[in-house]
C-alpha cells in the first residue's frame, strides 16, 4: 500500500481527535465559554509551535501568513460551530455529524481545484457517509431527533471539509511547522478578539483548565502538525476518509464514559467506514489485479 507511513500518521490523528470531543464536552460542562475554550487551546499550540520554530530556526515567509490567515479563520469558525453544538448534543452525535465532512471533501476539491473524483473515492465517501449515519442513531430513529446542536455541527462539518481541502493545497508549498504556526497564531488572535468582545475571557474550573490544556497540546499542536505532515503524500479525499475514523473512536469513548449507549448498529457503521478506507486505499487491486 502506497504512502503507508503518511496514512498511519493520519490514523493517529483520528485517534487523538476522537478523544477531543470528550475533552471539549468536559470543558463545556465545567462552565467554560466557547471562546475561552478556543482561545486556550490555540494559545497553547501557538506557543509550542513558536518554540519549535526557534529551535529549528525556520524562517516564516509572507505566503505562510496568507495561508495561515485562511486556514486559521476556517478553523476558528469550524470549532466555534462544533463547540456550540456540544451545548445541545452528546459527544458521540457531535463527532458523528462532524464526520460528515468526508462526503463533502471530494466535491469541494473538485469545485475549487478541479481534482477528479474517481469511482473508488466516490464509493468510499458514500460508504463512510452511510457508516456515519448508522452511528448517529438516526438509522433507527426519525429525523425529529435533529436539534439546534446538530445543526451547528453540520455547519462545522462543511467548514472542516474546506479546511482539509485547503490544507491539502498548501502542504507542499509551505514549510510544515510554519504553516501550522501561522494558522494557530491567527486562530489565537481571532478567538481572543471574540472572547474579549463578548466579555467572557475567564477560566471557570480545574476540569476546564485541564481539558483545555489537553486540547491545546494533543488535539491541536500534535494532531494538526501531524495532519499537515500526513497530507503531504495523501490526497484530500483519502485523508478525509481516514480521518473519519475519529467518529468511531469518539463514539467508543462516549459509550465507555456513559454519554451514549451501545447498539449493534454502531458496530456495522464502524465496519462500513473501515471498508470505505480499504476501497479508497487499495482501489480493490487485490481483487481486480491489473
Amino acid at each position: 500500500m502506497k504512502n503507508l507511513k503518511s496514512e498511519l500518521i493520519l490514523f493517529v490523528v483520528a485517534i487523538i481527535w476522537g478523544t477531543g470531543f470528550i475533552a471539549t464536552k468536559i470543558a463545556v460542562d465545567s462552565g467554560m465559554e466557547t471562546y475561552n475554550i478556543l482561545f486556550v487551546r490555540f494559545l497553547i499550540s501557538t506557543i509550542l509551535l513558536y518554540i519549535m520554530l526557534k529551535i529549528k530556526k525556520i524562517k516564516i515567509e509572507k505566503s505562510a501568513y496568507v495561508s495561515g490567515f485562511i486556514l486559521g479563520s476556517i478553523l476558528v469558525l469550524a470549532y466555534m460551530m462544533q463547540t456550540f453544538g456540544l451545548y445541545y448534543t452528546t459527544p458521540a452525535k457531535n463527532s458523528i455529524l462532524t464526520g460528515l465532512c468526508v462526503i463533502f471533501v471530494p466535491y469541494i476539491s473538485h469545485l475549487i481545484y478541479k481534482v477528479r473524483v474517481d469511482r473508488y473515492t466516490f464509493i468510499a465517501s458514500i460508504l463512510a457517509f452511510i457508516g456515519i449515519y448508522m452511528l448517529s442513531g438516526n438509522f433507527l430513529e426519525s429525523i425529529e431527533g435533529f436539534n439546534k446542536g446538530d445543526f451547528y455541527t453540520v455547519i462545522c462539518a462543511v467548514l472542516f471539509a474546506f479546511h482539509i481541502v485547503v490544507t491539502g493545497y498548501y502542504v507542499n508549498k509551505i514549510n510544515t511547522v510554519a504553516l501550522a504556526y501561522t494558522q494557530f497564531l491567527i486562530a489565537t488572535l481571532l478567538s481572543l478578539i471574540l472572547a474579549t468582545y463578548y466579555g467572557h475571557l475567564k477560566v471557570i474550573s480545574t476540569f476546564g483548565i485541564l481539558s483545555s490544556l489537553y486540547m491545546g497540546v494533543f488535539c491541536t499542536f500534535v494532531a494538526y502538525t501531524l495532519q499537515i505532515v500526513g497530507q503531504k503524500r495523501v490526497n484530500s479525499s483519502t485523508a478525509a476518509v481516514i480521518l473519519s475514523l475519529e467518529v468511531v473512536f469518539a463514539t467508543i469513548l462516549s459509550i465507555i464514559l456513559g454519554y451514549d449507549k451501545f447498539h449493534i448498529i454502531i458496530l456495522f457503521g464502524s465496519l462500513l467506514i473501515f471498508l470505505g478506507i480499504i476501497i479508497s486505499e487499495t482501489k480493490l487491486d487485490f481483487i481486480f489485479k491489473k
